[in-house]
């Protein structure tokens, strides 16, 4: 194998599109339903509005996030 061979990676496809529902393994957040307001598929990272303290926040979670 030459020095500078990089082995390519089979990429592994993007799940999750905005508006799509999940549900999350964090604790305080189980048996809840939450919509995807926004997808960044370079870091594999999906935000979703959380109501904390009266207030809308936008949460950013990952895959290993998701219940399945």
């Amino acid at each position: 194998m030459p020095y500078n061979y990089i082995e390519e990676k089979e990429a592994v496809p993007f799940l999750y599109k905005t508006g799509d529902q999940i549900m999350l393994n964090i604790e305080g957040y189980e048996n809840r339903v939450f919509i995807i307001t926004k997808v960044n598929e370079q870091k594999r990272k999906m935000y979703i509005s959380v109501e904390m303290f009266g207030r809308e926040v936008e949460m950013e979670v990952g895959e290993e996030d998701i219940a399945i």
